[in-house]
């Protein structure tokens, strides 16, 4: 079921499933939405109460021009976990979503019993650099794309030129998330402010900060997957009580790809602490 929190600055839409266990909140990737879990919560909910979010500017949730940085996301998951959850939770955090779960667990430790990093960005500030310079380009051909003054296939027929790997379902769904994303969002994502804006990515500042057990959920790098062996072998060992899983023929949409194998790894896991 989708509900509306409003923080008093933002009205968050969230997708709240079935009190089947502890709770699990579930932070997707920038410009995603809470949707793009729906290949493992039916999986996940087995076992666990889950609460999804979309993050201000994205899917139902409220726009807030200007202010879409890190800090901004990480505020609104604190107040939502006091309020909403109310009670520590894991968290899940895929991609961007890793970015905002890992301050929010050093902000907030009584709010987090778990941590869940899905092929996470973390890296290294030169390595955060180039990153933010493919994806910069990636996200200045979506924002275009759909800026086309155009019929909506035009629109597609774009997307479909960024990634062609995907079919024709799938360009269609890309397309209706975008279309509810606030276009200044593009903004913060082309410019770099918004991965300028987490000096969480940086690991020797961050993950040895983490009190609670954290499991990397790495993609494989020949699948397209982020997080390289050498940077999974460097974050494990700089994280106090960490585990790490690597799933083959993953790529960075790891729990899409491999939703079965990536829900057995994340219920494992929680089971065991």
């Amino acid at each position: 079921m989708e509900k509306i929190f409003d923080t008093g600055s933002v009205k968050i839409n969230y997708y709240e499933g079935p009190p089947n266990g502890k709770p699990l909140l579930l932070l997707h990737g920038a410009i995603q939405r809470w949707q793009a879990f729906l290949p493992v919560i039916p999986l996940l909910s087995v076992h666990h109460h889950i609460y999804a979010p979309d993050f201000r500017g994205h899917g139902s949730s409220g726009w807030t021009p200007g202010q879409y940085s890190l800090s901004d996301d990480v505020e609104d998951i604190i107040r939502f976990l006091r309020e909403v959850v109310a009670e520590p939770a894991s968290i899940l955090g895929w991609s961007m979503g890793a970015d905002v779960a890992v301050p929010v667990a050093l902000q907030a430790p009584e709010l987090v019993s778990a941590l869940i990093l899905e092929d996470p960005p973390l890296a290294s500030l030169q390595e955060r650099n180039s990153i933010a310079e493919i994806y910069e380009a990636v996200f200045r051909a979506i924002r275009d794309a759909m800026s086309i003054n155009g019929p909506d296939s035009d629109k597609r027929a774009a997307l479909s030129k960024i990634d062609s790997t995907r079919d024709e379902t799938q360009i269609r769904d890309w397309y209706k998330m975008f279309s509810v994303l606030d276009p200044t969002y593009f903004d913060f994502l082309t410019t770099g402010r918004k991965i300028a804006s987490s000096q969480y990515r940086q690991l020797d500042q961050a993950l040895p900060g983490i009190a609670c057990p954290v499991l990397l959920i790495q993609g494989d790098p020949a699948s397209g997957g982020f997080m390289s062996d050498e940077l999974a072998e460097i974050s494990l060992s700089l994280l106090p009580d960490g585990a790490h899983v690597k799933i083959l023929g993953a790529s960075h949409y790891v729990h899409a790809d491999r939703p079965n194998r990536f829900s057995r790894a994340v219920n494992e896991f929680l089971g065991s602490i």
